[in-house]
């Protein structure tokens, strides 16, 4: 059944993963403030939050080695 399923929606994963990647980086927000700006700012299908997940990993890196 699982294999009819994929047939039906080849989708159906892709949308899951930018749904989850999407709750992540909502989690650590608060004020509502801040979670309407940052529904406001979603991007716009999976490559284009993987690229922003990058980003943001490569400025948290950058942020720690400035530190060293």
């Amino acid at each position: 059944m699982h294999d009819v399923e994929e047939i039906q929606n080849p989708n159906m994963k892709h949308r899951f993963q930018y749904i989850s990647c999407q709750f992540e980086s909502l989690r650590p927000l608060r004020k509502a403030a801040e979670i309407r700006k940052a529904l406001h700012d979603l991007p716009k299908g999976l490559d284009a939050t993987y690229n922003r997940m990058l980003q943001r990993i490569n400025r948290e890196n950058r942020s720690m080695l400035q530190g060293c």
